[in-house]
């Protein structure tokens, strides 16, 4: 399986590249090539750090979407397979392993993740999926394909693309059309990622979160739905039960979006969302059903 790996280099992330290539050396699996897009990023710059040849894609006035597109459809027409990583975070020494196997059985593959703070501290928890009883249940109400832990099947991938060029949550729209396609997910609960926490995290899984933080994740839920759904009109899925769960969901959260008009209502939520046990998975603490006895 001819595999790429693949991330995205931009200037605030060079305090983070020496961890990061150290990781891609120490992979167990070297069998892969590794492929970047370069966001404003010296190409120079990486001279001191690489041990390998690199593929280099300079962004052309792209957004952060397009710029994504374009490498990865250029990517999927040479590779098998492709695996993602953010170059902020660090790759366990089975990271590239793991996703290999397991798009040998699997579509898309995702692995748990340790966090870290911004030093490479670790904080003692776990980004995982917990209790997935149904993909189409869960992946409509968050989001644990990401562009640092997740790999796909080359075809698969390049069937989630075009996408507008505005897109935010890229990663979990790709993930999403690929269950509406009726592709089979895979989430490895050991950990092969270090995700590293701090103030540039577009999602943020670690509380204490603030009413503005929480509204801010909601309009960007709201904005998700709204795309994706129009998306199935000209790219119909095949799994209609994500579908209904997809409507379902967005019909709640807009319910919790009025509800959130309310401040003193929306300090309530805020307090306790704040207490309750998390799993640490992205855009978690928009409309939590463990507190739905508030908004609903």
């Amino acid at each position: 399986m001819k595999t790429a790996l693949y991330s995205t280099l931009y200037p605030a992330i060079t305090p983070y590249l020496e961890p990061f290539f150290n990781s891609i050396d120490r992979q167990s699996d070297q069998d892969f090539d590794l492929c970047l897009s370069l966001d404003g990023f010296d190409e120079k710059l990486l001279e001191p750090f690489l041990n390998r040849e690199a593929h280099c894609i300079p962004a052309k006035g792209d957004t952060i979407a397009s710029m994504r597109e374009r490498a990865l459809l250029e990517i999927c027409k040479s590779y098998d397979a492709v695996i993602l990583v953010d170059s902020d975070d660090i790759l366990l020494p089975n990271r590239v392993k793991r996703g290999r196997e397991a798009l040998k059985t699997y579509d898309a593959y995702a692995c748990a993740l340790e966090l870290i703070d911004e030093t490479a501290t670790p904080l003692n928890l776990t980004f995982q999926a917990n209790r997935v009883s149904s993909w189409e249940s869960y992946l409509s109400r968050v989001n644990v394909f990401g562009f640092s832990n997740a790999a796909y099947r080359a075809d698969v991938l390049a069937a989630c693309f075009p996408i507008a060029r505005e897109t935010v949550m890229v990663d979990w729209l790709v993930a999403s059309q690929v269950l509406a396609q009726n592709h089979s997910l895979y989430f490895d609960a050991e950990p092969q990622m270090l995700y590293r926490q701090y103030g540039a995290n577009t999602a943020r899984v670690i509380s204490p979160f603030t009413a503005e933080q929480i509204t801010r994740a909601c309009l960007l839920v709201l904005g998700h739905y709204d795309y994706l759904l129009d998306l199935f009109k000209t790219r119909a899925p095949q799994n209609e039960l994500f579908q209904e769960e997809l409507i379902k969901r967005q019909r709640g959260v807009k319910r919790f979006f009025e509800f959130m008009q309310d401040e003193a209502k929306l300090r309530a939520y805020t307090e306790k969302i704040n207490y309750l046990k998390a799993t640490y998975s992205w855009w978690e603490m928009v409309a939590h059903p463990d507190l739905e006895s508030l908004w609903q």
